[in-house]
């Protein structure tokens, strides 16, 4: 049986690598592209992943409004093409409708707790991608989009590998059972030097203490994005939130991490020193 599953796993491997291979430059060119393809793009990325996310909630035994709800995401991420006050007020009326519908379908317990898990997971989505969008339109926002996802690729890759070769004790065994401490330290550690070599290779503002923390605070969120995820897919008894991309799963599976740190680095850019 070994040797079989050791050729399972490298075919494996070798799938994720080729989607990779394809996914990868597409990105890249589109956040090179700057807006409107970053929108459209982060319009199009939340219709799929809240498609993704219903499909969990409701493994999970919770009822959505899934139309809704995807509606709601698509006009909050396209409303960041305008300005952040037009995304908060989108969002806002949005939800606003999204519980009228609920209440005119179920009595008004059922339309509170549907409308909350539906506005919820819209929220994470669409906002933190809407967040993206409007970082791409600040100044140097094409380093700081940059910044976020090579980051998050340094936390992920380097908890996974560190996690592989040093992994003792596990995190969240009843989570996710193949996460580490070590590895979650070897994600940190790694996610920390991105952000580092990223700052100095940008030419953005040298503040090494604010660095250090940015490092860290986009791994922390990273990794806890990924925690999120897998406690949804273990409540709907699910591997993976999808099957878009062969190998890797769902969006969603791929957007795990990435999407608090959206938010995270949103924010940073606003107050970084100049």
């Amino acid at each position: 049986m070994a040797p079989r599953a050791t050729r399972t796993t490298r075919q494996a491997l070798r799938l994720r690598l080729a989607t990779a291979a394809l996914a990868l430059p597409l990105l890249l060119v589109i956040v090179w592209a700057g807006n409107p393809w970053v929108g459209a793009a982060a319009a199009a990325a939340a219709v799929v992943a809240l498609h993704e996310a219903y499909t969990l909630a409701a493994g999970a035994g919770r009822a959505v409004l899934r139309w809704p709800g995807m509606v709601l995401g698509l006009a909050t991420v396209s409303a960041a093409l305008l300005d952040g006050l037009a995304v908060l007020v989108v969002f806002g009326a949005g939800s606003v409708v999204v519980f009228g519908i609920a209440l005119y379908r179920r009595c008004v317990a059922d339309a509170v707790r549907d409308s909350l898990t539906t506005v919820a997971a819209s929220a994470y989505v669409a906002l933190s991608l809407a967040a993206a969008v409007l970082l791409r339109e600040r100044a140097m926002g094409l380093e700081w989009l940059l910044l976020v996802f090579l980051s998050v690729f340094a936390t992920d890759t380097a908890a996974y590998f560190v996690g592989r070769v040093l992994g003792r004790r596990a995190m969240a065994p009843s989570i996710s059972p193949g996460k580490t401490w070590e590895g979650a330290l070897g994600g940190l550690l790694g996610g920390a030097a991105a952000a580092v070599a990223l700052v100095a290779v940008f030419d953005l503002t040298w503040v090494f203490g604010a660095v250090i923390g940015l490092g860290l605070g986009v791994s922390v969120l990273a990794q806890g994005g990924d925690l999120l995820e897998s406690k949804a897919k273990r409540l709907a008894s699910a591997k993976d939130s999808g099957t878009l991309f062969p190998g890797h799963g769902g969006l969603l599976d791929r957007m795990d991490s990435l999407l608090p740190a959206f938010v995270l680095v949103y924010y940073v850019a606003w107050m970084w020193p100049q």
